[in-house]
């Protein structure tokens, strides 16, 4: 039997790409006033925020994964290609990282790459589009959308999505590893199947080529932060991204720094990656399942996962929210939020 091809790996392309630019250069040539001396250990460096006046720098690129940074402002977090098109040097991300990859003399693929974001065409930002989503979402709001990272964009060229990155184990300092969508109308959007095959069509999907990780750039960004202190950090690992972002919303922005939201990114029966160990590692955790037998039974596993490497675990079972647990399509998070909310 022939031997199956393996397609080409997204991922280590870019890597080739970044790993062969002087990024130091390329930032600045982009306009970025990054701050003198070296970058850290981690590979941040300091720099002045585009786009808006930043007399005490407030924003940083990594000189290692080629991302760049706005800690006020929009709370850009935007790769190489994406900043390049954000600066209106190229129309499309594709298009910037085949010139980067052209300059760095590194050979695009034969294969096609199953990039997770090939097929989205990020937008700027617009409150009034998210917040036309959020309708759709009792719950949700703009805030928490642009906290956690996400994204307009435009998918396939035939609808207008919102985007929340994925992210793997080199969290927010490197690129998203996949992106879950959600169609801004509240309609449906369609999850191919393979060729010549009919989609099938769902309100939530993951893109083509995305990888199991987590969703909540605000938490991951403080979960990794130099200095953050393990025991007054409380972290919520919840099952789904509406319920991150519901949860979020509801939290006083005076918490906001130490009570922190997470979720997989493949659902109850996803099971937690080593990787993720550290997050977690001396963190007082709560853990929500939905109130069916598979969210019931996917909070219990990754409460005992948890409590192997953290300071102190909490299940919330299904009852305590005062929910029935149901086979499939239980009651979650989001409904007991907009519930006590009503």
């Amino acid at each position: 039997m022939a031997k199956r091809k393996q397609a080409p790996d997204w991922q280590q392309y870019n890597q080739r790409i970044l790993a062969a630019l002087d990024l130091r250069a390329e930032f600045e040539a982009l306009g970025i006033e990054i701050i003198n001396g070296r970058e850290k250990a981690d590979g941040w460096a300091e720099c002045r925020a585009f786009g808006r006046e930043d007399t005490n720098p407030s924003a940083a690129v990594n000189l290692q994964s080629g991302r760049y940074r706005d800690l006020g402002g929009e709370g850009l977090s935007l790769s190489l290609w994406d900043l390049a098109v954000h600066l209106k040097r190229f129309g499309k991300w594709a298009d910037a990282r085949e010139h980067y990859a052209t300059k760095a003399g590194v050979a695009s693929p034969k294969e096609p790459l199953r990039d997770p974001a090939i097929h989205l065409d990020f937008m700027p930002w617009n409150d009034g589009l998210a917040a036309l989503w959020c309708r759709t979402k009792p719950g949700v709001s703009v805030e928490s959308l642009r906290a956690n990272g996400a994204r307009l964009a435009r998918y396939r060229d035939q609808y207008t999505v919102v985007c929340l990155p994925v992210f793997g184990p080199g969290t927010t300092a490197a690129d998203p590893i996949g992106w879950v969508l959600w169609n801004t109308t509240g309609k449906d959007l369609p999850v191919w199947h393979g060729k010549g095959k009919p989609p099938t069509w769902a309100k939530m999907k993951t893109t083509g080529g995305s990888e199991s990780g987590l969703i909540g750039q605000h938490a991951l960004d403080r979960l990794t932060a130099a200095g953050a202190d393990p025991a007054r950090q409380l972290l919520w690992k919840v099952e789904g991204p509406t319920d991150l972002l519901a949860l979020w919303a509801i939290i006083p922005p005076e918490k906001r720094d130490n009570h922190l939201v997470l979720t997989n990114s493949g659902g109850a029966q996803e099971n937690p990656q080593p990787w993720m160990q550290a997050l977690f590692a001396g963190r007082n955790v709560v853990v929500v399942g939905d109130a069916d037998v598979p969210g019931q039974a996917g909070a219990a596993k990754w409460a005992a996962w948890a409590a192997k490497v953290a300071g102190e675990v909490r299940l919330v079972k299904a009852e305590a929210m005062g929910f029935e647990v149901t086979e499939t399509h239980g009651k979650d998070v989001r409904d007991w939020i907009t519930g006590i909310t009503a």
